[in-house]
Protein backbone atom coordinates (compact mmCIF):
# COMPACT_ATOMS: atom_id res chain seq x y z
CA UNK A 1 0.00 0.00 0.00
CA UNK A 2 1.05 3.55 -0.78
CA UNK A 3 2.24 5.24 2.40
CA UNK A 4 2.48 8.69 0.76
CA UNK A 5 -0.94 8.99 -0.88
CA UNK A 6 -3.55 6.44 0.24
CA UNK A 7 -5.52 4.63 -2.47
CA UNK A 8 -8.75 6.23 -1.22
CA UNK A 9 -7.44 9.66 -2.32
CA UNK A 10 -7.40 8.53 -5.94
CA UNK A 11 -10.90 7.17 -5.57
CA UNK A 12 -12.08 10.49 -4.12
CA UNK A 13 -10.55 12.37 -7.04
CA UNK A 14 -12.28 10.01 -9.46
CA UNK A 15 -15.65 10.67 -7.80
CA UNK A 16 -15.15 14.42 -8.12
CA UNK A 17 -14.08 14.27 -11.78
CA UNK A 18 -16.99 11.99 -12.68
CA UNK A 19 -19.32 14.85 -11.77
CA UNK A 20 -18.02 16.72 -14.85
CA UNK A 21 -18.26 14.29 -17.77
CA UNK A 22 -18.27 17.17 -20.26
CA UNK A 23 -14.73 18.02 -19.11
CA UNK A 24 -13.19 14.71 -18.04
CA UNK A 25 -13.18 11.26 -19.62
CA UNK A 26 -12.10 8.65 -17.11
CA UNK A 27 -12.43 5.65 -19.39
CA UNK A 28 -8.84 4.63 -18.59
CA UNK A 29 -8.78 5.29 -14.86
CA UNK A 30 -6.29 2.80 -13.45
CA UNK A 31 -5.54 2.29 -9.77
CA UNK A 32 -2.88 -0.05 -8.51
CA UNK A 33 -1.58 -0.24 -4.99
CA UNK A 34 1.67 -2.14 -5.35
CA UNK A 35 5.20 -1.95 -4.05
CA UNK A 36 8.26 -2.27 -6.28
CA UNK A 37 11.66 -2.66 -4.65
CA UNK A 38 10.48 -0.90 -1.49
CA UNK A 39 8.98 1.97 -3.51
CA UNK A 40 5.29 2.26 -2.68
CA UNK A 41 4.42 5.63 -4.22
CA UNK A 42 4.04 6.10 -7.97
CA UNK A 43 5.36 2.59 -8.63
CA UNK A 44 2.85 1.48 -11.29
CA UNK A 45 5.28 2.17 -14.11
CA UNK A 46 7.84 0.00 -12.31
CA UNK A 47 5.70 -2.87 -11.11
CA UNK A 48 3.63 -3.14 -14.31
CA UNK A 49 5.91 -1.74 -17.01
CA UNK A 50 4.36 -3.48 -20.02
CA UNK A 51 0.79 -2.59 -19.00
CA UNK A 52 1.82 1.00 -18.20
CA UNK A 53 3.54 1.43 -21.58
CA UNK A 54 0.52 -0.02 -23.40
CA UNK A 55 -1.93 2.26 -21.59
CA UNK A 56 0.28 5.29 -22.23
CA UNK A 57 0.69 4.42 -25.91
CA UNK A 58 -3.04 3.73 -26.29
CA UNK A 59 -3.89 7.06 -24.71
CA UNK A 60 -1.65 9.05 -27.03
CA UNK A 61 -2.62 6.98 -30.08
CA UNK A 62 -6.29 7.81 -29.48
CA UNK A 63 -5.46 11.42 -28.68
CA UNK A 64 -3.66 11.90 -32.00
CA UNK A 65 -5.99 9.59 -33.95
CA UNK A 66 -3.27 7.00 -34.61
CA UNK A 67 -3.61 3.26 -35.00
CA UNK A 68 -3.40 1.14 -31.87
CA UNK A 69 -1.22 -1.18 -33.96
CA UNK A 70 1.65 1.06 -32.88
CA UNK A 71 1.24 -0.15 -29.31
CA UNK A 72 2.51 -3.55 -28.24
CA UNK A 73 0.03 -5.47 -26.16
CA UNK A 74 1.23 -6.12 -22.62
CA UNK A 75 1.38 -9.86 -23.38
CA UNK A 76 3.91 -9.30 -26.19
CA UNK A 77 5.92 -6.56 -24.53
CA UNK A 78 9.15 -7.61 -22.85
CA UNK A 79 9.48 -4.22 -21.21
CA UNK A 80 12.09 -3.01 -23.67
CA UNK A 81 9.93 -2.01 -26.63
CA UNK A 82 10.26 -5.22 -28.68
CA UNK A 83 8.16 -8.34 -28.63
CA UNK A 84 9.80 -11.73 -28.10
CA UNK A 85 9.66 -12.66 -31.80
CA UNK A 86 11.48 -9.47 -32.79
CA UNK A 87 14.11 -10.04 -30.10
CA UNK A 88 14.61 -13.61 -31.26
CA UNK A 89 14.98 -12.48 -34.88
CA UNK A 90 17.49 -9.82 -33.84
CA UNK A 91 19.42 -12.40 -31.83
CA UNK A 92 19.57 -14.82 -34.77
CA UNK A 93 20.63 -11.99 -37.11
CA UNK A 94 23.40 -11.00 -34.68
CA UNK A 95 24.65 -14.59 -34.47
CA UNK A 96 24.70 -14.87 -38.26
CA UNK A 97 26.64 -11.61 -38.59
CA UNK A 98 29.24 -12.75 -36.03
CA UNK A 99 29.60 -16.07 -37.86
CA UNK A 100 30.13 -14.28 -41.21
CA UNK A 101 32.87 -12.15 -39.68
CA UNK A 102 34.68 -15.23 -38.45
CA UNK A 103 34.63 -16.87 -41.89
Amino acid sequence: PDTTVPKREGEKLKQILEKYPEKYNLSNFWVLDKVCKNVDHCANHLSNLAEYKYRLCSFFASLFDLSLDLCLSPAKDTGHGKDKEAESADSEKGKAEKTEKLI
